[in-house]
């Protein structure tokens, strides 16, 4: 069974504009190597079979710096599958075009 966290990040007086936010992969959960800087990261090939840590330095209006809070993945990332294809999707590769002349 997969279990979902369910994240957000809340507080009453950090400007998101104005915070840091950084990701980290590692193999161990001990060393870790920063792979992106943003409020958002996008997976890649070889995020695959590591953890992933998302930190959160959080700044003020007036870029005052409160304490950083951090996340780790509970599990390494794997490869999705396949996604399956719905019936209606197989039944429109038998009809892409239209017919001519008959309404």
């Amino acid at each position: 069974m997969m279990r979902r966290a369910s994240r957000r990040i809340r507080s009453g007086f950090t400007d998101i504009d104005q915070s840091q936010f950084f990701w980290y992969k590692s193999l161990d959960k001990v060393v870790w190597k920063r792979i992106g800087k943003g409020y958002s990261y996008l997976l890649k090939k070889e995020d695959v079979d590591h953890y992933i840590k998302f930190v959160c330095v959080p700044y003020n209006k007036v870029k005052l710096k409160g304490p950083s809070c951090e996340v780790v993945s509970d599990s390494v990332v794997e490869v999705m599958g396949k996604l399956p294809t719905c019936p209606f999707e197989k039944r429109h590769r038998h009809t892409r075009h239209k017919l001519d002349g008959l309404r």
